[in-house]
């Protein structure tokens, strides 16, 4: 007498669809629009041009400054393996500058959506996005039938049975609407097997009050 568990009947995943309770995430997630592959490629093209730039500004760098010994009347080849210091006018000093930031500010850009991506696009599978959905749904609620009383009347006689507060220990939901799922929200476990039959099997669940814990089993027909 120390757990509350109570089993359900219902087509709530066909419902919640019908009546657009829904994520967006979800349905974005499905006509592959949220997330585009070409955009990770797009970033790589940026660190490889940055690369690019990078040695670009060192040849420049390199000719700068043998013209810079040229004029000085140095001898190339003597001062190659020379560590010296470089008189270099203003306006170049001013590029130089002006490259190093460029060359910081993409490098900082490439590893801010390489490194750690937004997080919008760390999205899960729509299958485990609609089982969360119906348990809070359902949790949040306090009811087992979150919807109008215009959609779904409701006999006030027996409206107690579908209230689920306090929050139950477990919810055994036997809906063959939605995907099989195991979601713990709020301390309650929430377990649906799906379908019976699908894919020449049938499926059950086998549900263990003293351990709390449950057991997926199928069968071929």
């Amino acid at each position: 007498m120390t757990q509350e568990i109570m089993f359900v009947r219902d087509n709530l995943g066909a419902r919640l669809r019908r009546n657009e309770l829904i994520f967006p995430e979800v349905e974005r997630r499905k006509n592959d629009a949220y997330f585009n592959e070409n955009e990770a490629t797009d970033l790589k093209g940026k660190a490889v041009d940055a690369n690019d730039e990078e040695e670009a500004l060192d040849e420049l760098m390199d000719e700068m400054e043998k013209e810079e010994r040229h004029r000085n009347g140095d001898d190339i080849d003597e001062l190659e393996n020379i560590l010296y210091d470089t008189t270099i006018d203003e306006k170049t000093e001013r590029l130089m500058d002006r490259k190093s930031r460029e060359q910081k500010m993409q490098e900082k850009d490439v590893r801010e959506h390489i490194i750690r991506p937004p997080q919008e696009h760390i999205l899960v599978e729509p299958e485990v996005a609609e089982a969360r959905k119906i348990v809070k749904t359902i949790l949040d609620q306090g009811t087992i039938s979150p919807f109008p009383l215009s959609t779904r009347p409701i006999n006030w006689e027996y409206d107690f049975t579908l209230s689920l507060t306090p929050v139950p220990t477990a919810i055994i939901l036997a809906d063959p609407t939605s995907p099989p799922f195991k979601v713990t929200y709020q301390g309650c476990q929430v377990i649906n097997p799906g379908l019976f039959i699908r894919d020449r099997q049938v499926h059950w669940v086998e549900f263990t009050p003293s351990s709390r814990t449950y057991l997926a089993k199928s069968l071929y027909i």
